[in-house]
């Protein structure tokens, strides 16, 4: 994507998500009608736009075939990489291509655990393996609710307990939860309330 998104500036640049973390510098130099205009000039740019629906189809095809899916990339930082909220659009991108936001959440937890075997690890919040979780304050399988975390637990950092997960689970605000790493000391037990909404319990 950061090899053909600045033939222009894109309209990321404008979202208060994005800005909040992102390198005002590196920002500037996206912006530079000089750097935009090579970009529109650059062959290789050309074609990898011209091939992104080509490789959103081959995904969906791969996710139908049962082939396991794992968000990220090799290619590591770079001019205009915005590591962090490029995961963000990645996994917006998986939806448009036909996943749906739980199979996209799937490929950036335990999809990515299973493609590197580390899955007896990693990748579900499960007793013995390593795992933060973030509570949110929005639905998470409608894609952008993973932008509105309300708090982050994990290894040295404060777990919720039982009494605000009571609290939230039988008031107006459902919690939800993104999963990447921390040691879970507990057994924890997701629970599902209707199609799109879960609450957690934990047990002692």
């Amino acid at each position: 994507m950061a090899v053909f998104t600045y033939s222009e500036t894109p309209s990321f640049f404008s979202d208060p998500f994005f800005l909040k973390e992102a390198d005002p510098a590196e920002i500037e130099k996206m912006k530079d009608p000089k750097r935009q205009e090579t970009v529109r000039n650059d062959r290789a740019a050309a074609w990898y736009k011209e091939h992104l629906p080509i490789a959103m189809r081959n995904l969906k095809r791969l996710s139908d075939a049962g082939i396991v899916i794992a968000m990220g990339t090799d290619s590591g930082g770079g001019p205009g990489r915005f590591q962090g909220y490029f995961e963000h659009l990645e996994l917006e991108y998986e939806t448009k291509a036909g996943l749906t936001p739980m199979q996209a959440l799937v490929s950036a937890t335990s999809g990515a655990a299973r493609a590197v075997n580390i899955s007896k690890q990693v990748g579900t919040l499960e007793k013995g393996k390593l795992a933060d979780f973030v509570v949110l304050s929005a639905n998470p399988l409608e894609i952008s609710g993973i932008r509105a975390p309300s708090s982050r637990c994990g290894l040295g950092s404060p777990r919720p307990g039982k009494e605000l997960v009571k609290e939230r689970s039988h008031g107006l605000e459902p919690i939800f939860f993104r999963i990447t790493l921390c040691r879970c000391r507990k057994s924890v037990e997701i629970v599902a309330d209707g199609p799109a909404r879960f609450f957690t319990r934990l047990n002692p």
